[in-house]
This record gives C-alpha cells, structure tokens and sequence, in this order.
C-alpha cells in the first residue's frame, strides 16, 4: 500500500479488486483510498476520501457502489458529525450520500434486506446503549427498540432468515470488560431475543456465516489477552 494504515476499511468490488478507504498512521487520521488489483498483484490510486476517517464502515451495495458511512475524523473530544458517502467504481469517484450520523467508534453497521443499515452499540464520549436504523435513500435515522445489554466492539451478522445476530463485545468503557452474552435483532418485530452465549467472553473477535447458516466466531480479546 502508499501509505501505512489501520482501523481502515477493505471491501471487495464486483471486478474482484479491494477497496481500501481512511483509516489512521502516525501522521493521523487518513484522507487517503486504494484499490488492490489481484490480477496485477498491483496497488492503483483511488480518490482520497472528502471527509477523512477512522473506525468507520464501509458496505457494498446491490448495485456494485460502496458506502461508507461512521466513524471519526479525528482523534479528539466532540469530533464532528461525519456525512454518508458512495464509492462509484463506475466513474471512480466519491460522492455525498443524503444524511449524516453522529460520530461514534467500535460500533457495528449490518446491511438489511429492506436496504436500511443498522447501526448497533459503540460509543462516542460516552458508550451508545442502543441501536439505530438509518436509511441511506433519504438520510433519516430512528431508533430502535434497545438492547438487553448495551455493549461495543462486538461482531454483528446478518442471519439468513434477515435477523442479525450480535455477540460478544465490552460492556463498560475503557476497562476491556468483555462478554459472552448474543441477542438477536428482529428488523420486522423491531425486537431483541437473548440466544445462546458464546463459549468464552471476548472482544475485538471477527465472525463469519458459513454454508449451513450457522455462525463462525473467533479470536478476540479479554481483557487483553488473546482468545485462542
């Protein structure tokens, strides 16, 4: 890559190349977008984002753009309210997206089938207790009904019946205090069902849908130590 970076976001297109946007180095928060072409085995330069950011999220879209949407522009107390915006492989550009959502950090963003994005848990200067709908056709956000336990730094996946399953996570705020605990968001209900717990608390884990609809969780963290 040109520039070193983390907390950015990859997302693969419909060509097969990745998409990689923002993030942060030590010289701060990044502007900064490339696309890596497999094929060539080859970085190509992309548009730097109008509106730089960290921990944010980017989702491919039924029509092959990519939005990204959350995050912070920068690491200081009260960052800004960041616009929503699209990746068009099409022109190769970005552009503005209606609506804009309040800056948050280790939160997770799950595509519905309904198109609507949700937006759970994370926290700003203080953790985010409950969930949030945001509809990227008209930029309006509602919230939904709450969480049994409020939490960041979980995994959320789409089920493929459409609910979305949410496990693990910290329940407290810079102590790293990671749970076991999933529930499951009914976007036609609008309710959350505690589900089994996970096998070991963690955080900062990543999780995958496999063939038979069943769910991969692994890794993660507690209380800084590596999940094995």
């Amino acid at each position: 890559m040109s520039h070193e970076r983390r907390f950015a976001s990859a997302t693969l297109l419909d060509d097969g190349t990745v998409l990689v946007a923002g993030g942060e180095n030590i010289d701060g928060v990044l502007s900064a977008s490339e696309i890596y072409a497999p094929a060539l085995d080859a970085w190509l330069p992309a548009p730097d984002i109008p509106w730089g950011r960290v921990s944010h999220h980017a989702i491919a879209l039924a029509n092959g753009e990519v939005m990204i949407l959350g995050g912070v522009s920068a690491l200081s107390p009260s960052p800004p309210a960041l616009p929503v915006l699209v990746y068009d492989p099409d022109d190769g550009q970005w552009h503005a997206s209606p609506g804009a959502l309040a800056p948050r950090t280790l939160d997770s963003a799950t595509l519905l089938d309904n198109g609507s994005v949700l937006l759970v848990g994370g926290y700003d200067e203080s953790q985010i207790p409950g969930a949030t709908l945001f509809d990227p056709t008209t930029g309006n956000s509602v919230s939904t009904a709450a969480m049994q336990i409020p939490r960041f730094d979980h995994v959320a996946l789409k089920l493929t019946d459409g609910r979305v399953l949410v496990a693990g996570g910290s329940t407290t705020p810079g102590a790293g205090t990671a749970t076991a605990a999933c529930e499951v968001y009914d976007p036609v209900a609008n309710t959350w069902s505690p589900v089994a717990s996970l096998a070991f608390a963690r955080q900062a884990a990543n999780a995958i849908l496999l063939d038979d609809g069943k769910v991969l969780v692994a890794g993660g963290a507690v209380d800084g130590s590596t999940v094995r």
